[in-house]
């Protein structure tokens, strides 16, 4: 029988005191974006900014520290991490992320990708309130048509109803499963994605739009 789902509004998700979590905010920034044929980071998002700077701000809203993991493009006052092995995906990038968070007291890290111009601040914080229920294990949004706007749901364990591939790049990632992503990086397959549905995991709902990823030319022309 499936779980129930809760659909948490902004009001519902105002933290006490406002206080920022112990996590390191973590913008991956690697690829070489050929598809796009020119690199997304420094894509124009409507706020003004580069995709890169406005990924890097909202990060900031919820965390002290946020960092650009991999790529050749930086942000003052933001410490850009170099990918341990260059062009062999984000599970690396997660890693060296983790890593990085281990040695410097972090709990975990709130991972986004630097391609997503449609994620909120209160989308983030349903990921981050929904792994604090469970922080021994990652927590990653899917997308679902029963959420909207800034509104989320928390997927209860054995709940069926979200079916919707994982978002292994919108997801928060504790220190606790570095060695776990390190025998990843030495597989063949590397997935996250695939790895994920292998162990324990936490899960959000968010609004199809909001996990929506800019790849292609064509994808600058869908709604903001």
């Amino acid at each position: 029988m499936g779980g129930r789902c809760v659909v948490q509004t902004r009001r519902e998700r105002v933290t006490k005191g406002d206080r920022k979590s112990n996590l390191l905010g973590v913008v991956l920034c690697g690829g070489n974006s050929s598809r796009m044929g020119q690199d997304k980071s420094q894509l124009i998002h409507p706020s003004g900014e580069t995709y890169l700077q406005h990924s890097c701000h909202r990060l900031a809203m919820l965390v002290e520290t946020v960092v650009i993991m991999g790529g050749n493009q930086t942000v003052p006052g933001i410490r850009t991490l170099p990918d341990l092995v260059v062009d062999q995906g984000p599970a690396v990038g997660v890693f060296t992320a983790l890593d990085f968070a281990s040695v410097n007291g972090w709990e975990g890290c709130l991972v986004n990708a630097v391609d997503l111009p449609d994620l909120q601040v209160d989308h983030l914080s349903c990921l981050l309130e929904a792994w604090q229920t469970c922080p021994d294990l990652p927590c990653c949004a899917v997308a679902s048509v029963h959420a909207s706007g800034s509104d989320s749901i928390k997927i209860d364990a054995g709940d069926k109803t979200h079916s919707a591939p994982l978002e292994p790049l919108i997801a928060i990632y504790p220190t606790s499963v570095s060695h776990s992503i390190r025998e990843l990086i030495r597989s063949s397959h590397r997935s996250l994605s695939r790895w994920l549905t292998e162990i324990p995991h936490t899960k959000v709902a968010l609004p199809y739009d909001s996990v929506r990823n800019v790849n292609r030319p064509s994808d600058l022309d869908s709604p903001h």
